[in-house]
This record gives structure tokens, C-alpha cells and sequence, in this order.
């Protein structure tokens, strides 16, 4: 349903599709990316924000001891608010890459375009 200027509004009717969707974060269509926000019914469609954007970023090509969670958590601060990293706190993480999840403000990854 068409709520605004590129704005839809979609109702699950099962919690669990709501939570897969939600959980899979970042989304995109058509190389554009697709914001999604959680809201209750009775909050009025001009009050829901999207200022901040979940995003997983995958930091390869560095040493097996840089990547553990202090590694990652500052990368991760450094790029917007620090939400996790797959690495053990105080272990490191045995794989190709380190993934941080941050979030991003809309308006930085809009300047960061020019």
C-alpha cells in the first residue's frame, strides 16, 4: 500500500515472515536500496524516521590476528554506530573476512555519492 512519496506500507500475517525479513537486512531492488522500518499501527506514517541503515561489511585481506571483535569494533566505530561483529570476544574469527554490522546515517552514505 502507497502510504507517501516512495514510501509502501506492507502487513505480515505471520511474525515469523516479519522476522526473516527483517533479519536478512540490508535490501535492495533494481540496484537501489530498499529501507525497511518497524512501526507500530497506531504511530502515524509522517513520524516513522529512516535516519540510520543497518549494513554488514565484509573486511578482507588482513592478518588472522587483526581479525577479532577489538579489530573489528573499531572499524566498525569509525564507520557509523558499531551493532556486531563474527568474531568471539577475546578469540579470533578463523574465516576469509571479518564481517561488521553498523549502521549508517542516510546522510552520510548520500554526501559519500557525490
Amino acid at each position: 500500500m502507497n502510504v507517501g512519496e516512495n514510501t509502501f506500507l506492507h502487513v505480515f500475517n505471520r511474525e515469523k515472515d516479519l522476522d526473516h525479513v527483517f533479519s536478512k537486512i540490508s535490501w535492495a531492488f533494481d540496484r537501489q536500496l530498499v529501507l525497511m522500518k518497524w512501526f507500530h499501527r497506531d504511530a502515524p506514517t509522517l513520524e516513522v524516521c529512516f535516519g540510520k541503515v543497518p549494513f554488514w561489511i565484509q573486511v578482507s585481506n588482513i592478518s588472522i590476528k587483526s581479525m577479532t571483535y577489538a579489530v573489528g569494533a573499531r572499524i566498525g566505530k569509525e564507520i557509523g554506530d558499531l551493532l556486531d561483529v563474527n568474531a568471539p570476544r577475546g578469540g579470533v574469527n578463523w574465516g576469509r573476512f571479518l564481517s561488521i554490522k553498523v549502521a549508517i546515517y542516510l546522510e552520510r552514505l548520500m554526501l559519500s555519492g557525490k
